[in-house]
C-alpha cells in the first residue's frame, strides 16, 4: 500500500503564496514515522506493506504556485511508478486534507 499526498487548507482571498518548500514534504520511510498508527508497533503498522511516497503538508496558508504544485504531482506519479516496479501495489492511501488551490 502507497501512502502520499499533498495537505493544505488555502484561503483563496490570500495573495500569500504557499511554496513547495513550505510543504515541507516528507519522503519514503519518514511518510510513515508521520502518524503514530504507522510507526511500529502502531496499530496499522503491521496490517499491510506500506511504501511511503510523499507527503506535504502545513498550516493553513495560501494558493499553491502552479510550478511547484506540478514538482510534487511529478514526485508522486514518479514514486508510485517505482513502487509498482518493484512489487504490485494492493492500493494507495491518499492522506490529504483542506482546500488546496493551485494558481
Amino acid at each position: 500500500m502507497a501512502v502520499c499526498g499533498i495537505s493544505l487548507e488555502a484561503s483563496t482571498f490570500s495573495p500569500a503564496l504557499t511554496t513547495a518548500a513550505m510543504l515541507a514534504p516528507r519522503r519514503g520511510r519518514a511518510v510513515l514515522e508521520a502518524w503514530d498508527f504507522w510507526r511500529p508497533g502502531g496499530s496499522l503498522a503491521d496490517r499491510a506493506e506500506w511504501v511511503g511516497v510523499l507527503q506535504a503538508r502545513t498550516i493553513a496558508g495560501g494558493a499553491i504556485p502552479a510550478d511547484d504544485y506540478a514538482l510534487l504531482k511529478a514526485e508522486i506519479l514518479a514514486g508510485l511508478v517505482a513502487a509498482v516496479a518493484e512489487a504490485p501495489l494492493d492500493g494507495v492511501v491518499l492522506d490529504i486534507h483542506g482546500a488546496a488551490s493551485v494558481v
